[in-house]
């Protein structure tokens, strides 16, 4: 009886600690790219839970002309244009049409899905579905799926790693969301460490271990995001200053944290520049700034460091464009600079550049703005729709290809 018993012992430990089958099989392990092996994220269960409050776009503005939006029924809306001719990517709306086409009015995505967050790029576009999944298309190796073959995609895909998440980013090149429990999950392009860790880039890998993050912004080859302690942490390229630590040419694929003195409550990033609104709701910028879109009053060469702007104003949201950079203020006001050939900066004329922060169609307040390449898309606090520069493939959503140098109704209910 003894023996008996303490086999049972022996059975049941063995069973709870090594489930008594040996190592894991090997095509079970991440291996990086040079073959080591990667560990795997821990479960969720073994991280504390964060108290993060995740706000994800419902406004977003890609690194070309195309545009998607959240409408207040949580149907995902896309227009503009549907190929990136650069790289030979089509489908960029999400409309399972890669043709070489756009269009000039907001196009339901995927009915089959309520949508509450929205993040798009150049070539690959993702967003956050009622249930916390996430849907990816664009470029095959850069949507989070592996088993996908090797045709684009051109309509929301779930991605490998079916957990819950919070907040989703995407770059021109890559993405980044983090879960509900803070831990920052990031595929695509690796040029320049802008992953943050090694690994199948085509795979949804944790970065930066350890590190619980509440928000995540990527630019083109950089990625910057706040912690649980309010910190920006950093990595990739750095050629500009985008990382804020300075200048440098080459690739930190170690996350990095910036302005240790200041907390944050947001960060933006797209091109090669960046922006943060600290707890104290005060601006800094920092990268490069050839059109002024750092906000200094001057344009020419790259901001290295993260710098206060326009003082007096206590900001609520910033978003970062290719070349020029909006943000709201606590009272509602909007306010853009930079990069003004098309109108973007939405002054009603058209310039090389406005290198300050200048209010944008005072009369008004407004909820949320979103910076593309070369055009700008805001919403008021009654929920209407204005989007102004360029439209040349229909990225303003105004049934036209005409460009707007002021604010112009696009539709209500978002």
């Amino acid at each position: 009886m003894k023996t008996l018993y303490s086999i049972l012992i022996m059975t049941w430990i063995c069973l709870i600690s090594f489930g008594c089958g040996g190592p894991s099989d090997s095509s079970e392990l991440l291996h990086s790219e040079s073959g080591q092996p990667v560990t795997p994220a821990p479960d969720e269960d073994d991280i504390a839970e964060a108290e993060f409050n995740f706000n994800p776009p419902t406004l977003s503005l890609g690194n070309n002309n195309s545009s998607c939006a959240i409408n207040q029924s949580g149907l995902l809306l896309c227009w503009g244009d549907n190929y990136d001719s650069d790289d030979n990517v089509g489908g960029l709306l999400g409309l399972d049409d890669s043709s070489d086409t756009f269009e000039v009015l907001p196009q339901t995505v995927d009915r089959s899905e309520t949508y509450i967050g929205i993040s798009i790029g150049e070539f690959v576009n993702c967003a956050i579905t009622g249930d916390k999944q996430i849907k990816c298309w664009g470029k095959n190796w850069a949507i989070g799926n592996s088993t996908i073959p090797a045709a684009n995609i051109a309509a929301p895909t779930h991605i490998e790693n079916r957990q819950s998440f919070g907040d989703i980013a995407v770059g021109s090149y890559h993405a980044c969301a983090i879960n509900l429990f803070g831990t920052l999950y990031c595929w695509g392009d690796d040029w320049g460490g802008k992953l943050g860790r090694l690994g199948d880039r085509s795979a949804v890998l944790e970065s930066d271990r350890g590190t619980r993050y509440s928000s995540i912004a990527l630019g083109r080859n950089h990625t910057c995001g706040i912690t649980a302690n309010k910190k920006i942490r950093c990595f990739g390229f750095n050629d500009n200053g985008q990382l804020g630590f300075g200048l440098s040419d080459s690739a930190s694929y170690t996350p990095t944290t910036i302005d240790i003195g200041t907390s944050y409550k947001a960060v933006s990033a797209q091109g090669n520049s960046t922006c943060g609104i600290t707890t104290t709701k005060k601006l800094k910028c920092w990268g490069k700034n050839n059109f002024g879109q750092i906000g200094i009053e001057s344009a020419g060469a790259p901001v290295t460091r993260p710098t206060l702007l326009d003082e007096s104003s206590d900001y609520e949201m910033v978003e970062v464009g290719g070349t020029h950079t909006c943000a709201i203020t606590t009272a509602g006001a909007l306010k853009c600079w930079g990069k003004n050939i098309f109108g973007q900066v939405g002054l009603g004329t058209s310039s090389t550049k406005v290198t300050s922060p200048t209010i944008v169609d005072s009369a008004n307040t407004y909820l949320s703005v979103s910076a593309g390449l070369n055009h700008t898309c805001a919403l008021r606090n009654n929920g209407d729709l204005y989007c102004w520069g360029n439209n040349g493939s229909g990225g303003l959503g105004d049934n036209s290809v005409n460009n707007r140098l002021s604010p112009t109704f696009v539709s209500g209910g978002y």
